[in-house]
């Protein structure tokens, strides 16, 4: 009985963190159009207060409701603000180097899962999760400080992007000026949906997802049944965070210097990744599958900066902001949906 009991807490927890995680892309959505209408810098700010509060009553919660609520909802609404308002500031913010900014964009949550983790590991295990919560709401200050340095001409204007939404005559005819109307674009108008390149990508992200990820949830038990044992398992998503890391760290700056487009890395990540998936019953032992964690883990970071250019670069900029939040958002569904979809 409590081997069940402590089984059901385990389940819940993960749960809340599947929350938190599935409402970062859910609401992206939303939070990325309020980029464009209220500016990065006030988005991003709003995002770290939210992430700070949310973990700091976190860490008083009493009850497993209100954790969902605090931690599932509240914490994963500040991540997709603060998610949202990166993306869409460097965007706006590089013209000549943006494949390279984005893809050191998308480099800094694996370094910073790599570098914090065993930091938080040791903290909980010493002092409580409560302490560690409260910890890194304290850290959310150095973020504050951070955002406070983004520029206002950017940052505030961010739904201008020197965009060149046409305008239709009797647009002209009212005197509606051109602010008003990338503003306005933003909110109502789906037009970019007619635009096949965006409708490609929206497809391939959409059906990726429901495959690229399942590596996450069934490795560890892939390699038991092969003969290896679970921390000897465990240890492979080092692998994949890291080689991840490099991948999403030089596919900016390849993209740059082979002047293509972001499609072609990102149709071979995705053929290095379905590789990787259809050859990994080849491996036998911890080299092998540490092979397969090192070469996924770069198809993996090299398709997710890739992704990103796609979607915020195939579309008119003042279409930028809620083109990248449904595209995340449909990607998320299939991330959600894969794992369920292969099995135990």
């Amino acid at each position: 009985m409590q081997v069940a009991c402590w089984l059901s807490f385990l389940l819940t927890l993960a749960w809340m963190g599947s929350a938190a995680w599935a409402l970062s892309f859910a609401g992206l959505p939303v939070s990325a159009p309020l980029c464009a209408r209220f500016g990065c810098r006030t988005i991003a700010t709003v995002g770290v207060l939210t992430c700070a509060l949310a973990l700091i009553a976190s860490s008083f919660a009493r009850s497993l409701n209100l954790l969902y609520f605090t931690y599932g909802i509240c914490y994963g609404a500040g991540t997709s603000l603060i998610h949202s308002s990166n993306m869409m500031f460097v965007t706006a913010s590089f013209k000549r180097r943006r494949a390279m900014a984005t893809g050191f964009v998308a480099a800094g949550p694996s370094l910073f899962i790599q570098g914090t983790g065993p930091m938080t590991e040791y903290v909980t295990s010493e002092l409580g999760w409560r302490v560690m919560y409260r910890i890194l709401s304290a850290s959310s200050v150095i973020l504050l400080f951070l955002e406070f340095e983004l520029t206002n001409e950017v940052a505030e204007t961010i739904s201008l992007a020197h965009g060149n939404c046409p305008q239709t005559t009797a647009d002209r005819s009212v005197g509606v000026s051109d602010s008003a109307w990338c503003a306005r674009c933003i909110r109502v108008d789906c037009s970019f949906w007619a635009v096949p390149s965006y409708t490609i990508v929206i497809l391939c992200i959409t059906l990726e997802g429901f495959g690229a990820y399942t590596p996450y949830f069934h490795l560890v038990k892939h390699c038991e049944e092969v003969g290896l044992t679970s921390k000897s398992a465990t240890s492979l998503f080092i692998h994949i965070g890291i080689s991840s890391l490099v991948g999403r760290s030089v596919s900016g700056p390849l993209n740059d210097a082979l002047h293509k487009t972001p499609m072609m890395l990102h149709q071979l990540s995705s053929l290095l990744i379905s590789g990787c998936m259809l050859l990994i019953w080849l491996a036998h032992d911890y080299v092998t599958f540490s092979v397969f964690a090192v070469l996924y883990g770069f198809g993996n970071g090299v398709g997710l900066t890739t992704m990103f250019l796609l979607l915020l670069n195939t579309v008119k900029p003042c279409h930028r902001a809620l083109a990248f939040g449904i595209g995340e958002f449909l990607h998320s569904i299939g991330c959600m949906l894969g794992p369920g979809f292969v099995g135990e």
